[in-house]
């Protein structure tokens, strides 16, 4: 940056170097043969400079105006809520936490003969996974920054079914729920186009068949998200955590102050 201020600070000296301090051409000088006297006109305009102030120079080398600019935009106030639904994908984290291996594990029991033979006759189905459903709302104070609540569901189903007549007798389902304070910085902020990141932390509760209901830390980290649309619109995201590694959804906004006026009519 200081290399860029030094070149531009060379151009400028260049180009409004006051023509006093400029070497005269021949054709201006007095006493050579050939010398052409301009008229006082175009000897004024020949000379015409445009001077700077310190300040506006200033501001040409270091963009303060850009800065200044970008601060007032970051501390512009808007009054907007904003509600989300969306699903993802499996990620390391919410498969670890839903399936026991990220700080909880099955209750271990001696299991008698007679219990042996009577689970010999019983097989489980596959397990499937129902995704990361997450809902938020965030409400848009300042237009580089939203705080808000985020609320995430996910769980892996499967069935316990009966060998000789295949009749379900049970489930092994294991479910977490999430609840977190939810951050969101935009850094892209267009009538249609949203760019921004956002982070969250909160708990998770794990319940399920033949599990101990425990209590977890939890967090949920979009890198880098997308929205598109004004006051219905879709999003993609792609991050880490309660809410999946891809993930989508449907949201929709609204002014506070408009609400506020058509409820008063």
């Amino acid at each position: 940056m200081t290399y860029v201020r030094l070149i531009l600070a060379a151009l400028l000296s260049v180009l409004w170097l006051p023509a006093a301090a400029q070497p005269h051409s021949s054709a201006s000088m007095p006493g050579q043969a050939g010398a052409a006297i301009a008229p006082d006109g175009a000897a004024a305009k020949a000379d015409s400079i445009v001077v700077l102030t310190a300040e506006e120079y200033r501001r040409l080398i270091c963009g303060s105006d850009m800065r200044a600019e970008r601060r007032a935009w970051r501390r512009e106030r808007i009054d907007r809520h904003e509600l989300r639904a969306g699903i993802g994908s499996l990620g390391i984290i919410s498969y670890l936490l839903v399936d026991g291996l990220y700080g909880c594990c099955y209750d271990m029991a001696y299991r008698g003969f007679r219990d042996q033979m009577i689970s010999a006759g019983i097989y489980t189905t596959p397990e499937w996974f129902t995704g990361n459903i997450a809902a938020s709302y965030v409400y848009h104070g300042r237009r580089s920054t939203q705080f808000g609540v985020m609320a995430a569901f996910a769980g892996i189903v499967s069935r316990r079914r009966r060998v000789d007549d295949d009749r379900t007798i049970g489930n092994d389902n294991r479910y977490v729920l999430s609840v977190m304070p939810m951050w969101r910085g935009i850094w892209l902020d267009r009538p249609v186009v949203q760019v921004y990141s956002s982070a969250a932390a909160g708990v998770a509760v794990r319940i399920g068949q033949d599990i101990s209901p425990r209590v977890l830390p939890i967090f949920d980290v979009a890198l880098v998200g997308c929205s598109f649309g004004r006051a219905l619109f879709g999003y993609v995201e792609l991050g880490s955590g309660a809410g999946g590694i891809l993930r989508c959804g449907v949201g929709y906004r609204f002014d506070a102050a408009a609400k506020t006026k058509r409820s008063r009519r």
